[in-house]
C-alpha cells in the first residue's frame, strides 16, 4: 500500500520484489509502508519483527552433480562456485551463509548475485554453479530447469520478518494489524 492508502481505502495492496537494502530504504523515506525480509537488522526507526524461521538450502540445475542428491551437507560445497547475494543487496543473508560456511571451514568460490538476476543467475541455470533457496518457497515457483536441494550438517535457518515503520498513521497501525494477523496464520503452513 501506498502511504495514505489504508485497507479501508479499498485499494489492493501494490506488492513488489526488492533487494533488503532498497527495502530498508524505501520504509525510511516512507516509500513502502511494509515490507518481508530475510535475515533484516536491526534498524533506527523500523520495526523488525521475526515471523518465520526456514532453512537456507540450495538451488542448482538438473545437470549438476548436486541435483542427483537428496541433501548435500555444507562441506561438499568446498570449491563449488556458489552465486549469494552480496554484501551491499541483503547483508544479513549473506553473514548468515558466511556464518555456517566459516564455521565448517568451507571455502566455495563466491560470486555475488547481480541485481538483475531472476531466482538464479546464468552460472547456476548452466550447471557451473549453485545459489541458494529458501525451504519454504513453493516449489512451483522453481524455474524450470531447476531442482531445490536440501542444505544440511550443519543446518542454516534464516529468520524472515515483517517490516514496518516505528511512526505510522492510525490507518496504517490497523492495515498493518490485519496483515500481521495474516501472517501469523501463514506461518503455520
Amino acid at each position: 500500500m501506498r502511504p495514505g492508502e489504508g485497507a479501508g481505502a479499498g485499494r489492493e495492496p501494490d506488492a513488489r520484489e526488492v533487494w533488503a537494502d532498497e527495502l530498508l530504504e524505501g520504509l525510511a523515506s516512507g516509500r513502502f509502508d511494509a515490507g518481508l525480509g530475510i535475515e533484516v537488522p536491526p534498524t533506527q526507526g523500523l520495526d523488525v519483527r521475526p515471523w518465520r524461521q526456514q532453512r537456507l538450502d540450495l538451488l542448482v540445475a538438473t545437470s549438476h552433480p548436486f541435483a542427483a542428491l537428496k541433501s548435500v551437507e555444507v562441506a561438499q560445497l568446498e570449491g563449488t562456485t556458489l552465486v549469494a547475494p552480496g554484501q551491499r543487496t541483503n547483508a544479513g543473508l549473506r553473514d548468515r551463509l558466511m556464518s555456517t560456511l566459516g564455521s565448517t571451514g568451507v571455502r566455495p568460490v563466491l560470486i555475488d548475485s547481480s541485481r538483475v538476476a531472476g531466482p538464479a543467475a546464468v552460472d547456476v541455470e548452466r550447471g557451473r554453479a549453485v545459489t541458494v533457496w529458501l525451504s519454504a518457497m513453493d516449489e512451483r515457483y522453481l524455474p524450470a530447469g531447476l531442482v531445490h536441494v536440501r542444505l544440511c550438517e550443519p543446518e542454516t535457518l534464516v529468520t524472515t520478518s515483517l517490516v514496518t515503520p516505528r511512526t505510522a498513521s492510525s490507518a496504517l497501525v490497523l492495515s498493518m494489524d490485519v496483515l500481521r494477523e495474516a501472517i501469523e496464520r501463514t506461518s503455520q503452513l
